[in-house]
């Protein structure tokens, strides 16, 4: 089986939830995440407005990344 890069659909926010739990309860961060407290906040992740989330596989899940796209100031420098 190949590598893919999948979009983040709440199909794999229990594999994401287990493997943010690996992850960040280890070295060096240290922190108590359960399963279901970083299944909710991937969950408020997703459902957050320019919600973007893309997961590495290949059988398993390898890696993830979620974010949002926000609206910041218009940038047009201006008109002398």
């Amino acid at each position: 089986m190949s590598e893919e890069i999948l979009t983040f659909t709440t199909e794999y926010l229990d594999e994401c939830a287990d493997l943010a739990v690996e992850v960040f309860n280890g070295e060096p961060s240290n922190q108590h995440w359960t399963r279901e407290t970083a299944r909710r906040r991937l969950l408020e992740m997703v459902n957050t407005p320019g919600f973007v989330g893309f997961v590495w596989r290949k059988k398993e899940t390898l890696g993830f990344v979620v974010g949002n796209c926000e609206q910041w100031e218009d940038c047009q420098p201006p008109k002398e």
